[in-house]
């Protein structure tokens, strides 16, 4: 399968609760600590996370796959030397499946000399089953011969504790109706994801600008040109079934 990496938009962050609470990062220490350290992507907003949530839903059916970039962190001096992060998945806590809904992890992940951080890629497949509910992917660092599990956790702005050692990521493709589709009936039709996309592939709006707000012309002029398509379509004996197998059609303000 051809692999078309694309890093999708952050949509919206969740907090885990884990025992313990450390808030200060220690920047020099006799032993070295790995940590991840990541931040809401939210504009404006400096918060550390322990949980990232991410969509297919808005981003072109032919986008096939995500990578997420983990930011991971050492404390104390850089070294001289090579030395290897090692982190895995929890397959108990997590509910994708490795190699069908993402990508194994490495065995170890390398910080080259005099670096203190690294971003451990992770790739995520779109499958069908994240159409019909979220996915959780739960990775957790690891003690080795380098570093130590010597941070946990810290409380964010809200107070909540957020982990150091432990990263989650939640994914999905669910498109639901949005709350603007009533404006959007009578010059759409009954909502689908199906004529959604085709919308899209056929005028050029991205699929988060079609379930946004849109002028009147605009509704009529994205009906207009799907409603054409439809019925050439109809004409050459090959008409387009929505998802429920009936025909699609477009709302009655479209003639």
């Amino acid at each position: 399968m051809k692999k078309n990496k694309t890093y999708l938009g952050l949509i919206f962050v969740l907090t885990a609760t884990f025992g313990g609470c450390r808030k200060d990062i220690p920047v020099f220490s006799t032993e070295s600590s790995v940590y991840f350290e990541m931040y809401s992507p939210k504009l404006g907003v400096t918060e550390l996370i322990d949980t990232t949530q991410i969509t297919f839903a808005f981003t072109q059916e032919n986008i096939k796959d995500s990578i997420v970039q983990v930011k991971t962190k050492i404390t104390g001096l850089p070294s001289s030397q090579t030395r290897y992060i090692t982190a895995r998945i929890d397959q108990k806590e997590s509910t994708a499946q490795e190699g069908i809904d993402f990508e194994p992890l490495q065995e170890k992940y390398p910080i080259d000399p005099g670096k203190v951080e690294i971003d451990i890629p992770i790739h995520l497949y779109r499958t069908k089953t994240l159409q019909q509910k979220d996915l959780l992917l739960v990775i957790k660092l690891e003690e080795n011969e380098f570093f130590m599990l010597n941070m946990w956790n810290s409380l964010n702005v809200a107070k909540e504790k957020v982990s150091y050692t432990q990263h989650c990521i939640v994914f999905n493709d669910i498109i639901s109706e949005p709350p603007t589709w009533s404006t959007k009936y009578y010059y759409w039709g009954q909502f689908s994801r199906k004529k959604l996309n085709l919308m899209s592939e056929l005028t050029g709006f991205a699929l988060s600008k079609l379930t946004g707000y849109l002028s009147v012309a605009q509704m009529r002029y994205v009906g207009t040109v799907t409603k054409e398509y439809l019925d050439m379509m109809s004409a050459k004996d090959t008409p387009v079934l929505d998802e429920d197998k009936s025909l699609m059609v477009m709302g009655h303000y479209i003639i």
